[in-house]
């Protein structure tokens, strides 16, 4: 018995260091290169990874290239070279190389990046087939890329970025990362993943390309995407494939797949054929909340294709185009029965019909859902074509300009139930804040049924799903009194109503300056980049009347304000 917990005692310790263990990676150290320290770092990553069975390798800044391929070896063709995603491995960059924790590193002044431009650095076609991979083998919530840019790969398959094909169903994590300009002829630009199922959370996607999933495609996967910022990617073709399937610029989710996608910026995205933002074509459940979606283009949906079922919870659509139907949303005629509850679908358009949304032969329950100033020729605001068997969807609660004039339906009757047509009264549509005013109608007007809100859904998948208890800017939802839309009014800033007296951040989105309303006041406020760093901080001055993030890179920042020794968070965008 003894012997028995000594070998145990004896098995955690080893594991305990050999995940606690540090290698580290510096490009010029010039000491032992047995990554024990900085002065003594490995200066290729390649050989720290192919070195290492388990712990972190921390990388400073700095562009580094693979050396090996796959099975550790020297490929024959250097396209072939990748970073090895292993098990239990876990890469953070973002060192000067002078650190002893994992906080005191800034992955955005001291960048670390990892690149597949090895040939002419203006030509793309001789670059990596994929910048980081992993193939065959399994990953756990050990194998960590984390502070990393990850840019320049370029393949005639799958995953420029990052490709991950598992052997089975495991995870693995990606954080504070950039994947930025890798292209695939194929799925995912940026990432594809089969069979796994990664936490993806505080990273920026922008400015791949592939043909189906520009900046990533899922399947067989339960992926959890968030806080992410995920803008001007594209599927198109790149030469001209001839293919007639060129879909989400942005996410594209396959079969048996059941992620959760919330709490991200979706912009300006583009697919030549459907879902400029995102595309769903898994047979099981997925779920979208709490998402800034604007800007994307596309075919069929200019924002969102919905070929199977997917709960769309408190998200906001705007500016977004469709060259057909459905300028934000498209809905298809598979077995689709789409929950689509406290939306905010304004200023979309579609050039031939359902400016906000299209439905044809689904039969989704939309509810609780604004849909105001969308423009097409048929259906301003929304077109439905109810052919599939006895199938036709659920219209209860909602806010729609013109009402039934508006909605043009075809088919089988649809339920048209509860609704309302009166002016949303935004706070200040013209900047985009469509956040409610005190004296709008929406206010308390939504259904607080339990059998729409507040029971959950059980999915194909064995998952529970849960209306969220936020709001768009993740404020307390009043159940039992509701408003329409993506926010709720009594949380729109996190203060309470006595604190409230016209608090306002506008425009928002902005091109750089937001200005400060607030009769009430506040002490001081702290702006936060999506990584979660504070770019800077302000007591209140006199005369100090806006922010300004012009000299910040366009995204989502979040900005905390304290009032009363009490702290309040703001979302907004910097355009």
């Amino acid at each position: 018995m003894k012997k028995n917990i000594l070998s145990l005692i004896l098995f955690l310790i080893i594991s305990l260091n050999s995940q606690s263990q540090i290698i580290y990676v510096k490009q010029d150290a010039t000491g032992l290169n047995d990554g024990t320290n900085w002065e003594n770092a490995y200066t290729d990553l390649s050989t720290a990874i192919n070195s290492s069975q388990s712990g972190q390798i921390w990388v400073t800044e700095g562009l580094y290239f693979p050396s090996t391929d796959l099975d550790g070896e020297i490929p024959t063709d250097p396209k072939l070279k990748t970073f090895k995603l292993k098990l239990n491995i876990a890469i953070y960059g973002g060192f000067v190389g002078v650190e002893t924790d994992l906080d005191q590193r800034n992955w955005i002044n001291h960048p670390t990046i990892l690149s597949g431009n090895i040939g002419d650095p203006n030509l793309y076609t001789d670059n990596l087939k994929n910048v980081i991979s992993s193939e065959y083998v399994d990953l756990n919530s050990n194998t960590i890329l984390d502070g990393l840019t990850i840019k320049g790969g370029y393949t005639s398959n799958n995953g420029g970025g990052i490709y991950v094909n598992q052997t089975s169903d495991g995870s693995f994590k990606i954080k504070n990362c950039t994947i930025e300009e890798n292209f695939a002829r194929g799925e995912g630009g940026g990432l594809y993943v089969f069979n796994s199922n990664p936490i993806i959370e505080n990273c920026i996607f922008k400015n791949n390309k592939a043909y189906r999933g520009g900046a990533m495609y899922l399947w067989y996967s339960d992926a959890i995407i968030s806080n992410c910022e995920i803008d001007n990617n594209i599927a198109d073709n790149f030469p001209t494939s001839g293919s007639s399937s060129l879909m989400a610029g942005g996410i594209y989710i396959g079969s048996y797949s059941s992620p959760r996608i919330f709490n991200n910026s979706i912009t300006n995205n583009f697919a030549k054929n459907e879902g400029g933002a995102f595309v769903n074509d898994s047979n099981y459940e997925v779920t979208f909340n709490n998402n800034i979606v604007s800007g994307n283009i596309s075919e069929d949906g200019g924002a969102l294709f919905l070929g199977w079922t997917t709960y769309c919870f408190n998200n906001l659509f705007f500016n977004n185009l469709a060259t057909r139907y459905g300028g934000a949303i498209y809905m298809d005629y598979d077995p689709n029965r789409s929950q689509f509850i406290n939306n905010t679908v304004v200023q979309n358009s579609a050039d031939n019909s359902g400016g906000g949304m299209f439905i044809t032969g689904a039969n989704p329950d939309v509810t609780n859902s604004v849909f105001y100033n969308n423009d097409s020729p048929i259906g301003s605001q929304i077109r439905t074509i109810n052919g599939n068997g006895s199938w036709a969807p659920n219209f209860r609660y909602c806010n729609i300009q013109g009402g039934m004039a508006n909605l043009t339906t075809s088919g089988n009757p649809i339920v048209y139930q509860d609704n309302i047509d009166v002016d949303p009264l935004f706070t200040d549509s013209s900047n985009i804040d469509f956040r409610l005013q005190a004296t709008s109608t929406l206010i308390n007007a939504g259904t607080s049924a339990s059998a729409i809100i507040t029971s959950p859904w059980s999915g194909s998948n064995g998952q529970i799903i849960n209306f969220p208890d936020t709001d768009l800017d993740g404020n307390q939802r009043i159940i039992n009194n509701i408003d329409i839309g993506a926010y709720e009014f009594d949380s729109s800033l996190g203060i309470p109503a006595y604190e409230k007296n016209s608090f306002t951040l506008y425009p928002n989105p902005s091109n750089g300056i937001f200005n400060i309303s607030s009769e009430s006041g506040y002490d001081s406020f702290s702006v936060y980049n999506i990584q979660g760093i504070e770019i800077f901080h302000k007591f209140k001055e006199s005369g100090m009347n806006n922010i300004d993030l012009t000299n910040y890179a366009n995204g989502l920042y979040f900005v905390h304000f304290f009032i009363n020794s009490k702290e309040y968070v703001y979302k907004i965008i910097n355009n």
